[in-house]
């Protein structure tokens, strides 16, 4: 029933964009409302002996949340639930991209899953933003909020402490060809993190980055407040890591992992995912999509006028 349901879906969202490519950019959500892309079905649960999975349609509506370690704030990424204007941004493989919109500011992060208020899942993140006068749009349209399609159970058997746990980010910005048969084939992509966050004990060739601070510090956090939304059902939270420089999106492909691997570049050379299921590891893999420009479109909810207004983004 689900498929048949999500077949019409897709139909009625391709007709659409027969009609106006910018559909696919601006509005297709008001169409397929419970859409996640359809490449990952399923997001890996991993740190288990057995490979475990959940289908990623239960979780892309799930409430996210930007916790700042520096000010103690946690705030809300708008949604549907706001207004029905907002579209879902959540996305597990593309990231959509609109011409007439400058990079967004991207800054490595913990990703984590409150179970009713109980941190259970965490994985690598990346909080994307743009700003304008009065406003930071982490949501700006579909495809537009990464979440990692693998993530570590913080209770399974096999995963390791937080003080093991690495996170790393990698770009490719370059086609990854492989001209030689020795070549491991992750010549092309190159760390993107930057020398100051580099871990003076650390001799890695690739930086990583250590999470238990900002794990910490919204662990503590959650002790401080009595009432909140995040105390009932699911939601996730991205804490940007603490004193870690925004890096620069590459041209093509974006990767960050959070495992206790030694060098976390070899994870690169890795083609089959599955080979990582019972390994401690979560991964954000994210292919960059240019997409139509939204400023002209005759779809473009309101809510988002302000940010595809010309000259709107401070510093664009």
């Amino acid at each position: 029933m689900h498929n048949e349901l999500q077949n019409s879906q897709f139909m009625i969202l391709r007709n659409f964009v027969m009609i106006s490519p910018l559909a696919v950019a601006i509005c297709a959500n008001f169409l397929v409302m419970t859409c996640s892309n359809p490449q990952k079905s399923f997001i890996s649960i991993r740190g288990h002996i057995l490979p475990q999975s959940l289908p990623s349609s239960m979780i892309s509506n799930w409430r996210t949340w930007t916790f700042e370690s520096d000010t103690k704030l946690l705030i809300p990424v708008e949604s549907s639930l706001d207004n029905p204007g907002w579209l879902n941004p959540t996305t597990f493989q593309e990231l959509y991209l609109p011409k007439d919109l400058p990079l967004p500011i991207a800054k490595p992060a913990l990703g984590i899953v409150l179970n009713y208020g109980i941190p259970r899942y965490i994985m690598p993140s990346v909080v994307l933003s743009l700003e304008t006068p009065g406003q930071i749009w982490r949501n700006r349209g579909i495809n537009t909020l990464p979440r990692a399609a693998s993530w570590i159970d913080l209770y399974a058997p096999n995963t390791p402490t937080l003080s093991n746990l690495k996170l790393s980010c990698f770009g490719l910005s370059a086609p990854n060809l492989r001209f030689l048969e020795d070549q491991d084939g992750s010549g092309s992509w190159e760390c993107l993190l930057e020398q100051s966050s580099r871990s003076l004990l650390s001799p890695s060739s690739c930086i990583e980055l250590d999470i238990t601070a900002a794990f910490e510090s919204f662990s503590n956090y959650l002790k401080t407040i009595n009432a909140n939304d995040v105390f009932d059902g699911y939601h996730f939270v991205d804490i940007p890591i603490p004193k870690t420089e925004p890096i620069l999106l590459p041209r093509i492909r974006f990767k960050s992992f959070l495992s206790d691997f030694t060098e976390p570049k070899q994870l690169l050379e890795v083609e089959d995912p599955t080979v990582l299921e019972s390994e401690p590891c979560a991964v954000l893999d994210l292919t960059m999509t240019a997409v139509a420009a939204g400023r002209d479109s005759q779809f473009l909810p309101e809510v988002y006028v302000d940010l595809f207004e010309e000259g709107s983004i401070i510093g664009g």
